[in-house]
């Protein structure tokens, strides 16, 4: 099927492309980057970036409005509460059909034939991992939270984030390997939306509670969840074959090996600040990483973009000029972003709600973090595009190790004080150059093609 016809937005469209599109000189672009020492961008790349890119910027819409609603409705404490729980959800989403999930993107990109047989094995792991996932969220209970009178809110909260949200994912991924880059990403933004409309009718619940949202967050992404298997799943016939259950697994268990190691890297930080910082401290915190959020919308469009490239083409993104001008461009655009979002808030501090408005003090001493943290998920990213996915599991699991031990120490020394706000740049800052020296050393090394170009069911 033509590129241009394949990634045609879908019949409802995502209005932002068609104000986007026009302002984008494609021939401009294309010699900036030649100037730069990058890859040659082709106008279907560009392209496909502002499908990602809109898709994203209206999540991002949809996201502040989710957020608003939440720091409204639930108080600092709770808020701080149910970012944890999300962390530890998220984490052991990674278990969820023990990484087959991962598979489905780098089948859709090559060899998308093959995605019914994949969908089956996805089905059959998936159930599979139910029970280990409840084990380990019930151990995770124990040691970092170990409050009886929140035990069901907090399950809730992490079923939702390990089967709905997961499927959501994975129906993304699916989409982005196919080159399908609108449905990627208004599966996301279907996900957004019902997220936001339940925060709307959670804010106004008479005496809203954490029991209440953790059932309205468990509702919103099941609905999104059918919503998205109904309208955007690309159709496949289920060929379970007995002699394909066990075929990939080993690339499979890589994938969900690495991809948990990354997540719990990204998200450790969230449950330790509960645990030794206390609860005004974990709301806190996990409202700065809330917005620092918001300034990955662009980097992760372009990840995505970049991943699919790579596995198409492998000499996408080769040479040393070309990573360090990304990473530069990376950190530029996450800092300027972030500058603006602190500006915004500082002349506005109730824009995104009262609890908000008591960490703008703190947003602003957070500079490095934004383009720190951006950077170490492209490099993950990075790895995963290039076939790394064991090199990917030691990457995460010293940056895991570094981040926990200098956070531990930075909360366990200002225990009860914001002056904890500054070290957590340094914090960052280490991870940021434990990721980098271990990444860009293992690139320098030969490696093997994707093993999806080796095998057929």
């Amino acid at each position: 099927m033509p590129a241009d016809r394949r990634l045609r937005p879908w019949r409802l469209g995502l209005l932002a492309e068609r104000y986007a599109m026009p302002v984008l000189d494609l021939a401009r672009l294309r010699r900036a980057g030649q100037r730069l020492g990058l890859p040659s961008i082709s106008a279907t790349t560009l392209r496909d970036y502002a499908h990602l890119f809109s898709g994203s910027m209206g999540r991002l819409c949809l996201s502040l409005l989710y957020f608003l609603c939440l720091t409204h409705g639930l108080s600092i404490v709770d808020f701080g509460f149910f970012a944890g729980a999300v962390a530890v959800g998220t984490v052991l989403a990674r278990l969820a059909a023990f990484g087959y999930g991962s598979n489905l993107f780098q089948v859709g990109a090559i060899r998308p034939r093959l995605l019914g047989h994949y969908y089956a094995n996805y089905l059959l792991w998936l159930s599979a991992s139910i029970l280990p996932c409840g084990i380990l969220a019930w151990l995770s209970y124990r040691l970092f939270f170990d409050q009886p009178d929140r035990l069901l809110p907090y399950f809730l909260i992490v079923a939702s984030e390990v089967l709905p949200w997961r499927m959501i994912d994975t129906a993304s991924t699916v989409s982005s390997g196919l080159g399908r880059f609108d449905h990627a990403s208004l599966a996301f933004n279907i996900g957004a939306v019902c997220k936001a409309a339940m925060a709307i009718l959670f804010l106004f619940l008479p005496g809203s509670t954490l029991m209440e949202w953790a059932v309205l967050y468990l509702v919103s992404n099941t609905l999104a969840l059918g919503l998205i298997l109904v309208f955007l799943l690309p159709r496949r016939r289920l060929r379970w074959r007995r002699s394909a259950t066990l075929l990939r697994a080993r690339n499979a268990l890589a994938l969900s090996g690495s991809g948990l190691a990354y997540t719990l890297q990204a998200e450790i930080d969230k449950v330790l600040v509960l645990t030794f910082g206390g609860g005004v401290a974990a709301g806190m915190y996990a409202i700065c990483i809330r917005v620092i959020d918001l300034t990955a919308v662009p980097i992760r469009a372009f990840n995505v973009l970049m991943i699919q490239r790579v596995l198409v083409n492998r000499s996408s993104m080769a040479g040393r000029r070309a990573k360090v001008v990304v990473e530069l461009m990376i950190a530029a655009v996450s800092t300027v972003a972030y500058g603006g979002i602190v500006i915004a808030l500082w002349f506005a501090p109730n824009l995104l709600g009262h609890e908000v408005a008591k960490a703008v003090g703190l947003l602003g001493l957070l500079w490095l973090v934004p383009a720190l943290r951006n950077l170490i998920e492209y490099q993950v990213e990075l790895l995963y595009a290039n076939g790394r996915m064991t090199t990917t599991f030691y990457v995460a699991l010293a940056v895991t190790v570094v981040k926990s031990a200098l956070m531990i120490a930075v909360f366990w020394h200002f225990a009860g004080d914001d002056e904890w706000i500054m070290p957590v740049n340094v914090v960052f800052l280490a991870s940021y150059l434990v990721s980098t020296v271990m990444t860009y050393r293992a690139l320098r090394e030969p490696s093997n093609p994707p093993a999806i170009l080796r095998e057929a069911p």
